[in-house]
This record gives C-alpha cells, structure tokens and sequence, in this order.
C-alpha cells in the first residue's frame, strides 16, 4: 500500500470552475440531504432513476457526511463542486444494472466470491456508492477494484499527479475497497490484471462509465478474452482521436473489425468545454457510430462460456448539453477457465490454440487494412481518370465551339432564328477540311 499523505493533491479537471457556479450546501445534516436531493433532481437521469438516486442521497447525504465529515479537508474532496452530483447522476444506470446483476448471482462455489472491476474509475464514486449499496449482499461480493493510470503503485509515494486514496482506504466500507494501478492500453498491464483478479475461477463484473477514446476497446478486449466476466457496464466517452485515421488503422474488437476515420474526431474535453476542429454535428454523428461499433464487438458467447449470453445498446439520458447517453450492457453465463491472453502449455510458453487465435487476428487485421488501402488507391484512380476526362471533353467542345464560329455555325441556343440549312452547310464545311487535312497530312509522310 503507498504511503498516504493528506496534503498530497489530485489532478480532476471535471468540477474546475464548476464551484463558483454552485450555491454552498447547507451545514446541517437535513439541510445538505436537502440541497443535494434537489440539486440531483435537476439532472435528466432524475426521470428515469428518482430511486436509486434518492438512496444515493441518503448514502452521501448522511452516511458519508458521518463516517468523513469530522475530516473536512477530505470531505471537501468527496463533495468539491458538483463533481459528486455529475457522478452520481451518470453512474445511475449502472448502479441499477448492478443491483440487480449480483440479486440474481449464484455463486458457483461459495468460498469463490464476486469481484467487480471499475475500470478508468477516477476518484472512485462508482465503487464507493457500490460497496454501500450491495450492503445486503456482502456475502456474495468480495471486493470492488478501482483501476485507474493515476493511482500511485504500490510502494511508492503518492506525488502529485496521484490520485489520493485515503478515502478508499478509511474504514466502515461495507464491502472493501481497493485500487490497482494499469494502463489499459498497455496490453501487458491487462495480462497482470486478468491474472491478479480474473484467472482464480471467481465471478467478476467489468464497468467503466466514460472511457475515453480507444479505451473503451480494450475493455472490451479484457471482456471479450475472460470467461470469469459474466457482466458488463460501459460508457464510452470521447473518440478516438485522428491519429488513428491518418495512419489508416482497422480497429479490431472481437470479430468485428471497422476503419479508423469512420469514429476519429478532431478535438477533446479541457474544463468540460469541448475544443477542436470537429464540430457539434459531426461528433455527435460520429459517435452514434461508435458505440454501435463498440456494441457490435461485444462478445456475448464469451470465449468458453455456456450459452445464454445477450448484449444490448440502450440509449439512457443522463447528460442534457451533449450527447454522451449510450450504454452497452452484456449478462452471460459464467466460465471458470482462465483468460485466454493467459492460456500457457505444458512448457509455460503460449498454447497453439491461442497462438493460432493471435496469428489469424494479426493478420485478419493486416488484410483488412491492405485493402483499405487498395480501395483508397483506386478510388483516387478514378477520381484522377474523371478529372483527365472532363478536362479532355472541356477542351474538345471548345476547340468545336472555335471551329464552328469560323464557319459561320449559329448556337441554337443563343441564335434560335439562325437557318437550318446555314447551319448544315457549316457543318459540311468543318468535316470537309478535316478530311482535306488529314490527307494533306498523309501525303507529307
């Protein structure tokens, strides 16, 4: 466990700005139930969500402001801005979806329990109002990760670009909380995660509210390759960025594949304005694409998993000012094998099987991305043979149009009274000299 300092800061760019524009709670602890109750009720996920989000208020709300209120530095953390609100506004369908995932849970083997991962979990709302919530069912769950790049490794000091963890680690949590530090995008950093919490033969859930960019494709990479993972919760966030459609890469997610630029935008979230060359229209076009794409690569079979799987696409308003309201759920049935990415032979090294797998992907994905190109080319091809062609067909009518005036021939559109039989006779006298010198030509050679 690193060690905690309590003046250490966090980098959280969500609420900067945000404080000056909400009222201070009140001090007491009816007065603050009351104030953020109504400052929640003002989100869209309100509608839909009023009970679980009246619970979370009653958890925050009192709870909470018990267990750290007498620690005013952390509580103003917990509550700074309208961080908690936003939080626990969009993390709603999820917690929902949870709920009633782990109710319905028959543990397989009941010393083997439930471990739920929060991928990309920021300062950790989701897995704190989980451990609160799933108070009734401690007895199924055995933990509830918190996996974030910003959390310090273990050892290590906390600096200030960390994450501080203290709140985690403060004791009365229901269900324990603890945090593992990985970038997802760094496939070696997914291998020891599925090794540390998905390749003992326990159920686990995977959730990650608002992934950003490509993220949200290896998590689907992590739930895809692990049978253990019997549900997921997913949210993506940005887009990719363009880099990925100037280099023209295909983006793989189980065995759908899709081109780069059909998803890439031009721009990113600072302070929770939106800057870039894309416009409103294009990302929002873009990103109904992609979480299509991303719902499509959802393996709902799972990877040694009995039968039974279904995924879904669900359009849930949480936000009012954009757009990022789609949820990617999946429930399957569980399988106790291991990871596929950690699937070994008898000498340690990689299984045929999953070497084979590799093999196909790699080159599934080079063949894919070879006739991208081969149709990029050709459509450029002909684009460049119809630019000749309108030019050729440019310079023939005007050398007509030059030729016809020397012989006296009328356009009928700007001379309708013009004679038919001047223009006949024009005609005849164009062909004859075309003819005259073209002969004249032959006899020179």
């Amino acid at each position: 466990m690193p060690k905690i300092d309590a003046a250490a800061p966090e980098i959280d760019d969500d609420d900067v700005g945000e404080a000056a524009n909400l009222a201070p709670p009140p001090t007491d602890d009816d007065g603050f139930v009351d104030w953020l109750r109504e400052e929640v009720a003002k989100c869209p996920a309100w509608a839909e969500h009023a009970e679980i989000l009246e619970r979370c208020v009653q958890i925050a709300g009192r709870t909470w402001r018990e267990r750290f209120g007498r620690d005013k530095k952390l509580w103003s953390r917990i509550r700074r801005g309208k961080r908690l609100i936003k939080e626990l506004a969009e993390s709603a369908p999820v917690l929902v979806r949870v709920l009633r995932a782990v109710e319905a849970l028959e543990l397989p083997d009941p010393s083997k329990k439930l471990v739920i991962l929060d991928l990309c979990s920021g300062f950790g709302y989701l897995a704190m109002f989980l451990s609160e919530l799933l108070a009734p069912f401690a007895h199924k769950v055995e933990k509830i990760v918190c996996v974030d790049i910003r959390w310090a490794p273990h050892s290590v000091e906390l600096a200030a670009h960390h994450l501080n963890p203290e709140h985690l680690f403060a004791p009365g949590w229901p269900i324990r909380l603890t945090t593992s530090r990985a970038d997802l995008k760094n496939t070696s950093a997914r291998k020891q995660l599925a090794r540390t919490f998905l390749a003992h033969g326990a159920p686990a859930m995977l959730l990650g509210i608002h992934l950003c960019g490509i993220l949200s494709l290896r998590a689907l990479d992590l739930f895809n390759d692990s049978p253990s993972l019997v549900e997921l919760a997913l949210a993506p966030c940005c887009l990719p960025d363009m880099v990925h459609a100037k280099r023209c890469e295909i983006f793989a997610v189980g065995k759908h594949r899709f081109r780069a630029c059909e998803v890439c935008a031009h721009g990113r979230w600072s302070k929770n304005k939106w800057v870039g060359r894309s416009g409103r229209e294009e990302v929002r076009l873009k990103f109904g694409k992609w979480a299509g794409h991303l719902h499509a690569g959802v393996d709902e079979a799972g990877p040694d998993n009995p039968p039974g799987g279904r995924k879904s696409l669900e359009h849930i308003r949480v936000q009012e000012s954009w757009f990022q309201n789609e949820f990617i759920f999946c429930t399957r049935p569980f399988s106790p094998a291991p990871p596929r990415c950690l699937a070994v032979g008898g000498d340690g090294s990689i299984s045929s099987a999953a070497a084979a797998a590799a093999a196909s992907a790699k080159k599934s994905q080079a063949e894919l991305r070879a006739e991208w190109k081969a149709q990029t080319e050709e459509a450029r091809r002909e684009a460049k043979m119809e630019r000749r062609r309108a030019k050729f067909s440019a310079a023939q009518e005007e050398r007509f149009q030059a030729g016809a005036a020397e012989a006296g021939l009328a356009c009928e559109t700007c001379e309708p009274e013009a004679s038919p039989l001047r223009a006949r006779v024009a005609v005849a006298a164009l062909v004859v000299a075309v003819v005259a010198a073209a002969a004249l030509r032959w006899r020179r050679v």
